[in-house]
């Protein structure tokens, strides 16, 4: 059975699934959207999601997503006005999913 819809394409193998991530398709914002509520994790405004949720996402630890981001490196991500909530714009997860993988 192929996944669609699987947010660790790219990784080898999903965690969840178990199928060869190489036999998935690239991801889509809708396909992120449905994953995202299927997990239980939250979409606020702008189609965004909390760095905690973007790190599942992407198939790695939240300090990793943390280092990443202090180094320059990952997707982009979107500081809230008083600068405590990091956020990830689903559209850029998805392209991060297109152009490298999880490497973001």
């Amino acid at each position: 059975m192929k996944i669609d819809h699987c947010p660790h394409y790219g990784q080898g193998r999903c965690p969840y699934y178990g199928q060869s991530l190489s036999e998935s398709r690239p991801i889509s914002v809708d396909a992120l959207k449905v994953w995202c509520r299927e997990n239980s994790i939250p979409i606020y405004a702008g189609d965004r999601i909390p760095a905690e949720g973007a790190a599942i996402v992407l198939g790695i630890t939240a300090a990793t997503l943390k280092n990443r981001r202090s180094l320059g490196l990952g997707p982009p991500h979107v500081r809230t006005s008083r600068g405590a909530r990091v956020t990830y714009r689903l559209s850029d997860l998805a392209e991060s999913f297109r152009t490298k993988g999880n490497d973001g």
